[in-house]
């Protein structure tokens, strides 16, 4: 689709992946922005703008108090959205700038824009500024997520290259996923050309070697749009001051805890840069990450100690996972760390126990001399490795138990028909739950009567085979059918004991 075309140079012959993401959940973001000094009002009217599938707004909608308002100008995808969604909130198939003029929007507390700001022209920037400007309440947050120029810096040019081919030298002939996989080969063979651009950039010669382990529609949207701008963080926020914006924390845990992404002397450094554009450029630049994702204010305020105190302890914290799944491990490789086990099992032990409020944390644990700051520290971490989540207030949870079961059904309804779901919703907590595709169908199986783990696999084993897909073992696909039926069998005996809990207890199922 050419930029003459309705897509303004977005992809949109192919619709993008059904994903959820649950980097901004208003809990999640209330308690950022709580965690780093801010004041965080309530998130009661939100809107997304360029929701893709719909996945994540629809399970914001279903089980949070939030009333949901968004618009993606591909019209397929707002079917997909809207089928999902139901009643639960109101979605367009607007263009940026038709939503922008439109006079029956309210005025927002929290405005989402993921995966949008560096894959539409600045034209098209220009037009959200200018929405958030005038929509995003006095006190309001923006949650943005946008490609690093440091992080692609050693991709930039192959992913010139990447574009000319797919547009000018693949067959137009075949459809969008041969002309993907053919630039994926031509990308590959730069490899072997002795380039000495890719001599020169180690990362860009990984990038690509790992390109073929994506899905190639994620390659196409990604990689292949007619707009495509990684920006420097001081970019982005000169455009975002015209809508009166301040820059907050990062929606993303782990970037609040520095000693886990940056050594003494980044930390040091960091700490000396008084302007806050040009610390979080020099933030990216140390790290070399490739993506950002922001929490930004209309006006934003900072808490007193005791109010944050205060309104930190009201959270109530569960456990996503079995305390004895929980690993005190984080990282990969060599960037492996540690956590302190003098801090954070006492924490993983009470929540062991049941949910409980940050406030009971610090009352069982400040007098074994574990702070309130470490304790929050400690629950940033935890929810960036997601072994726990926030849960929502019993009015809430009451009001959400129906919508959320809707839901639920309908994504089930689509894993039986063969889609690629992969989470479920929880009223509890108010957001979506990661569920391995080969769990939702023992779910599937358990509502077809099937009891036992046998029972479990087979019928399990007998859909994930029709679909032409099986278990994978030591890198290699398990063929054999009873091979398949006892390894599904031992899938099914480890969901039984450590997730299937989790889920019921979480309401999910």
């Amino acid at each position: 689709m050419t930029r003459a075309g309705w897509g303004g140079g977005y992809t949109v012959d192919v619709d993008y992946l059904q994903e959820y993401f649950a980097d901004w959940v208003p809990l999640r973001t209330r308690f950022a922005l709580l965690a780093s000094g801010w004041e965080a009002p309530p998130l009661r009217s939100a809107c997304e703008l360029g929701f893709g599938q719909g996945m994540t707004i629809a399970v914001a909608a279903a089980t949070g108090d939030a009333e949901w308002v968004g618009t993606d100008f591909n019209p397929s995808q707002v079917a997909n959205a809207r089928d999902l969604a139901g009643p639960t909130c109101r979605l367009f198939d607007d263009s940026f700038a038709e939503f922008a003029a439109r006079d029956d929007l309210p005025t927002f507390d929290f405005i989402v824009l993921h995966g949008i700001w560096s894959w539409v022209s600045p034209e098209n920037r220009a037009v959200l500024v200018d929405f958030i400007r005038r929509r995003l309440a006095v006190g309001g947050v923006l949650y943005v997520s946008y490609n690093l120029a440091a992080g692609w810096a050693s991709m930039g040019a192959v992913r010139r290259l990447m574009k000319d081919f797919y547009d000018k030298r693949a067959d137009r002939s075949a459809g969008p996923e041969v002309r993907v996989r053919a630039t994926l080969a031509f990308a590959e063979g730069l490899l072997a050309t002795g380039s000495a651009h890719l001599g020169s950039q180690p990362l860009a010669a990984d990038r690509i070697a790992k390109l073929k382990t994506h899905d190639w529609r994620y390659i196409l949207h990604e990689y292949l749009n007619d707009d495509w701008h990684p920006m420097h963080f001081a970019e982005v926020a000169e455009e975002l001051a015209g809508a009166k914006l301040g820059y907050a924390c990062s929606a993303a845990f782990f970037d609040h805890v520095d000693v886990l992404t940056h050594g003494e002397e980044q930390i040091r450094i960091l700490e000396s840069i008084r302007d806050v554009a040009d610390r979080e450029t020099m933030r990216d630049f140390f790290s070399n990450r490739n993506f950002r994702r922001d929490l930004w204010v209309k006006g934003a305020m900072r808490i007193s100690s005791d109010r944050q105190r205060r309104e930190i302890g009201a959270f109530t914290v569960t456990l996503l996972t079995r305390r004895a799944d929980v690993t005190l491990q984080i990282g990969m490789g060599e960037n492996t760390a540690t956590l302190q086990k003098a801090i954070y099992e006492p924490i993983l032990d009470r929540l062991a126990d049941g949910p409980c409020t940050i406030a009971d944390l610090l009352a069982a644990l400040e007098p074994r001399g574990i702070a309130f700051g470490q304790i929050v520290e400690a629950v940033r971490v935890l929810l960036a490795k997601f072994d726990v989540g926030f849960v929502q207030d019993a009015p809430v949870i009451e009001a959400r138990r129906a919508s959320t079961r809707v839901l639920n059904r309908r994504l089930l309804d689509r894993v039986r028909d063969g889609d690629e779901v992969k989470f479920l919703a929880s009223p509890v907590l108010g957001c979506g739950l990661p569920v391995d595709h080969v769990h939702l169908l023992f779910i599937l199986a358990r509502e077809a009567g099937h009891e036992s783990a046998d029972a479990i696999a087979a019928h399990a084993w007998e859909a994930l085979t029709a679909r032409g897909r099986s278990l994978v073992a030591d890198g290699r696909a398990i063929t054999d059918p009873d091979a398949g039926r006892a390894r599904m069998k031992v899938l099914v005996e480890g969901f039984l004991e450590a997730r299937l809990p989790v889920l019921t207890a979480l309401e999910a199922v």
